[in-house]
């Protein structure tokens, strides 16, 4: 039986009313369009991409550039930090790759035929250093992802394999390359062998006019993959095994960009159109940012502020700010503290506003103070003791629910589907009755509904302002474990057997640990 509580969370991530349009926290502006943007180690400043043939750093305290690097002879099409900072690497349609002192914005070296032409193009997707800065990889048009060493740009190997355009990412370790390809495949490989550990499940399969992958993304933990499609999906795999995990429809078009909080806990996508920087938004593309629960891949927000192609969105190192870069030329930096999506935030409210909180129907309010109360368990424990008590009974629920059980072997067949879908609603407030049912015996036509109500998973959602609390705090409780989280939850089926949180609890205590 898929459980109740994971079923409940899809539910409750609901999208947030816009009720004020959210503003960034800074802007920069590229003349002609940007193509990559890239937060500091240290997240100060932005290593920014542009389509005229340059790149800048911009300061983000002041607001201003603080130099641009000049050399290319294409757009500029991605760019990457070394992890101490020191050092930058761009790569640019022009097909080269280039190295600068970060410090001084000096060039430091170029390899200029590091990637040909392919199908679709001409030179680099993507650059990222190795976390010991002795080397960085590059991808292509030209199918090939290449290992170069830092101080020389001397080739140590090219990994082959690809049928299209490719785009690579590494894991946080450094151990695990993962690639993405405009021919619709995606590899995992070991990233200082070359090996290749194995192909990707594509579940579902791409359907539409642009069938293929965008850039990969790793979880902060190396067990997760991330990548958009040409058909809107957004799909993940756990790692190793690179088996598929949840998929959903992010975007109308082509996800082109993606980024996943540094905590794992949050993905931001955009939307890329397939024909061309000049296209605006129409029926079959929008140029608006998502958010979504990375566990579930629920929508919690949707902002707007690009009038073209929202190219790449990266969090910052410390996970407060996105940037998000478009076609457009502009490259807005978003406080997720100002758009209600910051687990520190919520936390540091008092505990009658947090209560509040899990009691709203907007993603954003709720998940961060879900995500808040999840990160201190001690904290969390001693929140809800204080909160949650066994539920006192509802006067003529017990009569209503015991006529549609009733219902379930009506000799109308309109009245025993009635039935099941009203019982399907209420949840686990239904839980105890249908098991006793069961337990009867029961005719074949109760056992069969009454079962299909109870392993099929259920259609209930939380209507009030309270069921949504209860079900927010008893899903922290199931996922925290321990000893105390127990004990309550136990408690918690003290109550009456027909209430929301009774079944709740009761059906925390049965779910199988993740």
């Amino acid at each position: 039986m898929r459980t109740f509580a994971i079923a409940l969370l899809l539910a409750l991530s609901c999208a947030a009313e816009d009720a004020e349009r959210p503003k960034p926290s800074a802007r920069f502006d590229m003349p002609g369009g940007v193509g990559d943007v890239r937060f500091s180690p240290d997240g100060r400043e932005l290593a920014v991409t542009g389509f005229r043939k340059t790149a800048a750093v911009f300061e983000l305290e002041k607001g201003e550039s603080r130099g641009s690097l000049v050399g290319h002879t294409g757009r500029v099409t991605c760019v990457a930090w070394s992890a101490d900072g020191k050092a930058l690497a761009t790569g640019s349609d022009d097909g080269s790759v280039r190295l600068w002192d970060a410090v001084t914005l000096k060039a430091a070296g170029s390899k200029e035929d590091a990637h040909g032409r392919g199908s679709h193009g001409t030179g680099t997707t993507a650059l990222g250093f190795y976390p010991d800065g002795k080397s960085l990889f590059s991808t292509g048009y030209d199918t090939t992802v290449r290992i170069w060493e830092s101080a020389t740009l001397n080739e140590i190997q090219a990994l082959e394999g690809h049928g299209d355009c490719v785009m690579g990412a590494l894991s946080a370790d450094g151990r695990l390359l993962a690639t993405a390809s405009q021919d619709g495949t995606a590899r995992l490989w070991n990233a200082v062998t070359g090996e290749v550990l194995g192909e990707l499940e594509i579940a579902p399969a791409i359907e539409a006019t642009s069938p293929h992958l965008g850039y990969p993304v790793f979880s902060p933990d190396g067990r997760r993959l991330f990548a958009g499609g040409g058909d809107g999906r957004v799909r993940t795999w756990s790692l190793p095994d690179r088996m598929p995990g949840p998929s959903w429809t992010a975007h109308r078009g082509f996800v082109g960009a993606l980024d996943l909080s540094p905590d794992g806990s949050l993905v931001a996508t955009g939307e890329m159109h397939p024909e061309g920087a000049a296209r605006r938004p129409d029926k079959t593309w929008d140029n608006s940012i998502r958010f979504w629960d990375a566990a579930t891949g629920s929508l919690l927000l949707e902002i707007d502020g690009h009038s073209l192609s929202v190219c790449r969105c990266r969090f910052s190192p410390d996970g407060r700010r996105l940037a998000t870069a478009s076609w457009d030329g502009t490259v807005l930096v978003w406080a997720l503290a100002a758009l209600d999506l910051s687990a520190e935030s919520a936390a540091a409210e008092d505990a009658e506003t947090m209560w509040k909180r899990l009691g709203r129907e907007d993603g954003p309010a709720a998940w961060s103070a879900t995500r808040a109360l999840a990160a201190d368990a001690r904290k969390a424990m001693d929140f809800f003791e204080a909160r949650l008590k066994p539920a006192g009974p509802d006067p003529g629920f017990a009569d209503r629910l015991e006529a549609l059980v009733l219902g379930l072997d009506d000799d109308d067949p309109a009245v025993r589907d009635r039935s099941q879908d009203e019982l399907a609603r209420l949840g686990p407030r239904a839980t105890a009755r249908l098991r006793a049912a069961l337990a009867s015996p029961p005719s074949p036509e109760v056992k069969m509904r009454a079962r299909a109500i109870l392993e099929a998973g259920t259609e209930w959602k939380p209507g009030t302002e309270d069921e949504r609390r209860w079900a927010r705090c008893v899903e922290v409780l199931r996922a925290a474990g321990g000893e105390r989280a127990r004990a309550l939850l136990e408690k918690l089926t003290e109550g009456a057997p027909d209430a929301v949180l009774t079944g709740l609890a009761r059906t925390a205590l049965d779910a199988k640990p993740r």
